[in-house]
């Protein structure tokens, strides 16, 4: 197996069809990169509003935070904080939920190194995952398993952007629920 990057020996050609199908797969990888960027997104403009901050300032201290996981904590504390129906933080948690297996995949497609087979002519992935059981091989790209994961984060986009307007219409500054 060769590994794809930024190094490569010039006396190692893939092919053509080798070549298209990592570029292609390249660019399903960005598709679901900057879709799940996206929603990282409204979920941290939904906790700068929360917790009354501006947008650079909420920025400078969401972005400490890597994952969905500390996002969605975060956020379901600032809704409790701020007196958030319960009803709305459970399905704020129910979301997570959904969001945090997509996570898993998303992880998957974005960092597992690609590589080709002996031949030059299979585009393959490295899977090294050890959640609980060990998981290292390669495997053939799978387009079905990157399209399919990235439909599930256009579909979390939808769910959260009618989550957030929620979340939003509910709080409702005050002075018994500001931050002193």
């Amino acid at each position: 197996m060769f590994f794809m990057g930024a190094i490569m020996p010039e006396e190692l050609t893939p092919t053509k069809d080798a070549l298209e199908t990592l570029n292609a797969f390249y660019r399903e990888m960005g598709r679901i990169a900057s879709s799940w960027g996206a929603l990282e997104f409204l979920i941290d403009q939904t906790i700068w509003k929360l917790a009354g901050l501006d947008d650079k300032p909420g920025a400078c201290l969401t972005a400490q935070i890597i994952a969905i996981h500390g996002r969605s904590r975060a956020l379901v504390s600032l809704m409790n904080l701020r007196g958030i129906d319960a009803e709305l933080i459970k399905e704020v948690n129910r979301f997570t939920g959904k969001a945090a297996e997509t996570a898993q995949h998303r992880n998957r497609i974005v960092h597992s190194p690609l590589m080709l087979d002996e031949t030059m002519s299979k585009v393959m992935k490295f899977s090294i995952k050890a959640d609980r059981q060990l998981e290292f091989d390669s495997s053939i790209v799978d387009f079905d398993y990157a399209a399919k994961t990235l439909n599930q984060i256009s579909d979390h986009l939808v769910e959260f952007d009618k989550l957030k307007s929620a979340i939003l219409a509910a709080y409702v500054p005050s002075p018994d629920k500001s931050l002193k």
